[in-house]
């Protein structure tokens, strides 16, 4: 874990052989007391040379297209690596970030999150995550809160295969 990232953010890191978790850890909303609409977080990424990106919808990723599912990254038919859907959750919430979406319908203090791509050139791209400031900002929040991007691989054990409608995080039977 890197502390104090930026202003009370810290930046948490994790590699396993089928993951890199990339999590920031809000400490507090003083970044975003006055905030309103959308606090974007962006990253900025390269990608292979002919890489393609796709939802999980096996459609092909437009330049600022809304996205609120997992992004895969595939090159020459086939899938690399992925991010999983941007999901953020308080301190009050008890579970697995990475179970089924249905399961958090309704919840509070979790949120899978909209992003957007937006293609710069080169292979490199701009990965921004929309955070509602309402909800960093509400009466109710504990924090700290986690923003995670989670970016899985395919190592033969964790399949990231979306055509065969198996999830990143769940492994071969």
């Amino acid at each position: 874990m890197r502390n104090y990232l930026f202003n009370d953010i810290d930046a948490i890191y994790e590699i396993s052989a089928y993951n890199l978790t990339h999590k920031l850890k809000i400490n507090s909303n003083n970044l975003f007391a006055t905030a309103n609409g959308n606090v974007i977080f962006l990253e900025i990424t390269d990608l292979p040379n002919n890489a393609t990106l796709y939802d999980a919808n096996c459609q092909t990723i437009q330049n600022n297209q809304y996205i609120k599912s997992d992004i895969f990254i595939k090159k020459n038919d086939a899938v690399l690596m992925n991010w999983v859907a941007p999901r953020i959750w308080d301190n009050s919430f008890q579970g697995s970030p990475f179970g089924e979406a249905s399961a958090y319908n309704g919840l509070t203090n979790f949120q899978i999150l909209n992003a957007t791509i937006e293609y710069l050139g080169d292979n490199q791209i701009k990965y921004n995550i929309e955070v509602p400031a309402s909800w960093l900002n509400a009466a109710s929040r504990a924090y700290p809160v986690y923003l995670d991007s989670t970016v899985t691989f395919d190592t033969g054990s964790y399949p990231l295969h979306i055509f065969n409608n198996q999830y990143p995080w769940r492994p071969r039977a």
